[in-house]
């Protein structure tokens, strides 16, 4: 009976362990993935997109990546503010007095126009498709390969907003802001090799190498000024700019990310 009972223990315990050993994904599952780059100089964390896995096998699977962000920058006009005489800026109660005097005529200036303004933004969306084949899995290791084609759309704008004797005048760039960032439309397909490593079951970390073509086609710019001036004799004009420009870009690149993502 005893004999009985330590092999039933001990058939369970290897049953768990098979079962604890098993990391990389079946059939059916599906994973979320982020992909991060910690190499960023000018931002502390980023984060470029969201792939989706199905795995319709356990060696073949279908993926979608989805990326988008979106950037605003807001400028307006600084103004200095007077120090008192006890701070290095200013030696004498007559300089922090005239300094004093042109800050408050800026600030009625301001408040007049306090509605000017210039505005850049820059947004970006790109959906790939692809299908990879895990041709190595082993405990905790996953290679694989693959191939997906891809769609980029980015979106590029600055706006200008001033005001000169009460009237309001508005200038709008469309397709090329201030910072030369320019409207596009881009199309790519991959050859990529990858690695998962599961860290722990369902998570993983990994990273890819791949051999891409893109094409990209910039779109026109359009300009347009409304003003509520009357010494004007227009309200508001309007032009487009014929953009020639297109590039096909061929390149072997390894993607400098850090790869997380959860199997379920």
């Amino acid at each position: 009976m005893a004999k009985k009972i330590i092999v039933t223990i001990m058939g369970l315990f290897c049953l768990f362990g098979t079962m604890k050993a098993q990391y990389t994904p079946t059939k059916g599952d599906v994973s979320i993935e982020v992909s991060f780059n910690p190499f960023i100089q000018d931002a502390q964390f980023s984060i470029d997109g969201l792939k989706i896995r199905y795995f319709i096998s356990d060696k073949n699977t279908l993926r979608l990546n989805l990326g988008f962000s979106k950037l605003k920058n807001k400028h307006r006009e600084d103004l200095s503010i007077p120090q008192s005489p006890v701070r290095e800026n200013f030696y004498s109660d007559n300089a922090y007095q005239n300094a004093k005097e042109q800050y408050i005529q800026d600030l009625e200036e301001y408040e007049e126009e306090k509605n000017e303004y210039s505005c850049d933004t820059y947004s970006t969306f790109n959906l790939d498709l692809g299908y990879e084949y895990h041709f190595y899995t082993h405990n905790r290791i996953d290679l694989y390969a693959g191939a997906q084609i891809g769609l980029e759309k980015c979106w590029a704008k600055s706006k200008e907003v001033n005001y000169s004797d009460g009237y309001e005048s508005i200038y709008t760039k469309k397709g090329r802001n201030s910072s030369g960032q320019k409207s596009s439309i881009g199309f790519g397909v991959d050859l990529f090799t990858g690695i998962d490593f599961y860290v722990y079951k369902g998570l993983y970390l990994g990273t890819e190498l791949g051999l891409g073509v893109e094409y990209n086609s910039v779109n026109n710019i359009k300009e347009e000024y409304k003003t509520e001036d009357p010494s004007y004799d227009y309200e508001s004009r309007s032009y487009e700019i014929d953009v020639k420009d297109k590039s096909i870009d061929t390149k072997i690149k390894i993607t400098p990310t850090l790869r997380l993502g959860w199997t379920f």
